[in-house]
């Protein structure tokens, strides 16, 4: 089943939607949320909610946080890199997806 990506980069966090090939918004992206959120060892997890909370400390200690977009680009000749970063993030994101749900397996294979 084809999926489509909507991604959302924000100054601090990173949200997105996964869409099946009906158009219907999956699990994919709330599961990968929960899991990256996990509490592990005794430990909440941040994921997406990192940026914020590193931005929120910081500055607590009086420090000055600024952030920024990202002038990153691929270079000449890197033209096929966003689609394998993208295949590569995208399967990172469905098997975290799946450890959290695994009812999403069937779904997404």
């Amino acid at each position: 089943m084809p999926f489509v990506l909507a991604l959302d980069q924000g100054t601090t966090s990173s949200r997105a939607l996964v869409f099946d090939g009906g158009g219907a918004v999956t699990g994919i992206a709330s599961a990968f949320n929960t899991q990256q959120r996990r509490t592990v060892g005794g430990r909440r997890l941040l994921g997406p909610d990192a940026v914020g909370a590193a931005v929120d400390a910081f500055g607590r200690l009086g420090a000055e946080v600024v952030v920024r977009p990202s002038p990153w680009q691929l270079g000449v000749g890197q033209e096929t890199l966003p689609v394998d970063l993208t295949r590569a993030w995208l399967a990172g994101w469905l098997a975290a997806a799946r450890k959290q749900i695994p009812d999403l397996a069937a779904a997404t294979a």
